[in-house]
């Protein structure tokens, strides 16, 4: 395993190390909805078929989204820890999480149009941030879970270019795939299951060239529409992660500074090279 894919990997794993407030098992994160998962695959015809139109026109009209209250749970080896959280998103690249106990912000992790980050209180090299230029996604070998963008994505908010996914269509979803590719170089296929009644997108998994998953992503919703509940599951590091949201808000101005570069004083930056170098200051 590459040096970069352990630093994230320990990223989040550390979180489970220190001595949060313990939820009891009946609090412990656990998926949104049982879904019937399909492996098929089918090409898209030339008319666009009406959900996936009624999603776009909806996602189209969201421009933010913004939740300074969220509880943050997770679950590893048995243990389920509580933090606190907020999310901030602009499209289309703008986005920020941030995660903290009672020692203070433990997670920062953010990406703007030229590039995001990761910054960890715990992981040796203790409180150092991790960046990189989106345009070396590739270089960085990390696992798609922990490029802020993919966490972003989870929001379902994103306008699905219909030439770029091929549908499967059951009685209560419409499920569609495509094609892509890991920062590690693997070819990944990804699909998008949304509910044909509410028109939202409700779940996306992650499953490698041999149909084996990768990544589970859930998405519960509110009657008034609103995400409020966000699960996943990274099924290799047996590690469970979701977001309870609460008074989440949409189309509300951000000021642009939560999406600058953070100026953490130890950083590194990935990318420039196969192993990550120590950036310029």
């Amino acid at each position: 395993m590459k040096r970069t894919t352990i630093i994230f990997l320990l990223m989040i794993l550390s979180i489970g190390l220190l001595a949060w407030r313990n939820y009891t098992n009946n609090s412990a994160p656990c998926p949104v909805f049982d879904l019937v998962q399909r492996t098929e695959m089918e090409i898209l015809p030339a008319e666009v078929h009406p959900i996936l139109k009624a999603v776009n026109k909806k996602n189209e009209k969201i421009t933010s989204f913004i939740c300074t209250d969220i509880d943050v749970r997770i679950k590893r080896n048995g243990s389920n820890h509580k933090l606190d959280g907020l999310m901030l998103h602009e499209k289309d690249r703008n986005f920020r999480l941030k995660v903290s106990s009672f020692f203070g912000t433990e997670l920062d992790m953010g990406s703007n149009n030229k590039q995001f980050w990761v910054w960890s209180r715990r992981v040796d090299p203790k409180a150092t941030m991790f960046f990189a230029d989106h345009d070396n996604l590739y270089k960085t070998r990390l696992r798609t879970p922990f490029v802020p963008l993919w966490i972003m994505s989870a929001l379902g908010y994103r306008v699905i270019d219909p030439d770029e996914v091929s549908y499967k269509e059951t009685e209560d979803h419409l499920i569609l795939s495509r094609i892509v590719i890991s920062p590690t170089g693997q070819p990944l296929i990804k699909r998008a299951y949304i509910d044909k009644k509410t028109c939202q997108i409700v779940a996306y998994y992650l499953y490698d060239s041999g149909g084996v998953e990768v990544t589970v992503t859930q998405i519960g919703y509110s009657e008034d529409g609103m995400p409020r509940k966000i699960y996943m599951c990274w099924n290799e590091e047996d590690v469970i992660m979701d977001f309870i949201f609460h008074n989440p808000k949409v189309n509300e101005d951000i000021n642009s500074s939560n999406f600058e570069l953070p100026d953490y004083k130890n950083k590194i930056e990935m990318g420039k090279d196969d192993l990550p170098s120590p950036a310029r200051h």
